[in-house]
């Protein structure tokens, strides 16, 4: 029975690289793996995708200033499709590495090459995550230390 997909299905075929045509005459039980892993990886690219837009204010300093001469005014932020391009690129990354650590089909051997991955985003993550969520506490330690080094 040849199914139509609709298009949820069709971005979890795109996301996870499944051929469409093959999930069309394949089972409901096909199409409800093809739901969790899509569920899951859209999940993670949504966390990455935010994670790396101020991933790329932070780091590659692109955040909008506030003008000195007219500080009622918004700050201008000419940058944030800068931030938009980071989360995009990134967003591409982290699907390809997920389609090695989630998608592989002899999982048995390839555990030893799968578990170092994932924990190295992890650890990616969490670090950029950290350093965006405590900025305010480094900028105080950093400008401490460097008062500490003149005195």
């Amino acid at each position: 029975m040849k199914r139509k997909l609709n298009l949820w299905h069709r971005l979890g075929c795109f996301l996870t690289g499944w051929d469409k045509e093959s999930v069309t005459k394949s089972s409901l039980q096909t199409l409800t793996k093809l739901n969790r892993i899509t569920s899951a990886i859209f999940l993670i690219s949504l966390i990455w995708f935010f994670v790396l837009y101020k991933f790329g204010e932070f780091y590659f300093k692109l955040s909008g200033e506030i003008d000195p001469l007219q500080p009622d005014l918004p700050p201008t932020d000419p940058y944030y499709i800068w931030r938009i391009f980071c989360g995009i690129i990134g967003v591409i990354l982290v699907v390809q590495i997920e389609r090695q650590v989630t998608l592989q089909i002899s999982k048995s051997r390839t555990k030893w090459v799968r578990i170092p991955i994932a924990v190295l985003m992890a650890l990616i993550g969490s670090v950029i995550f950290d350093q965006i969520l405590f900025k305010d506490d480094i900028e105080i330690k950093r400008m401490n230390y460097v008062q500490d080094q003149i005195e």
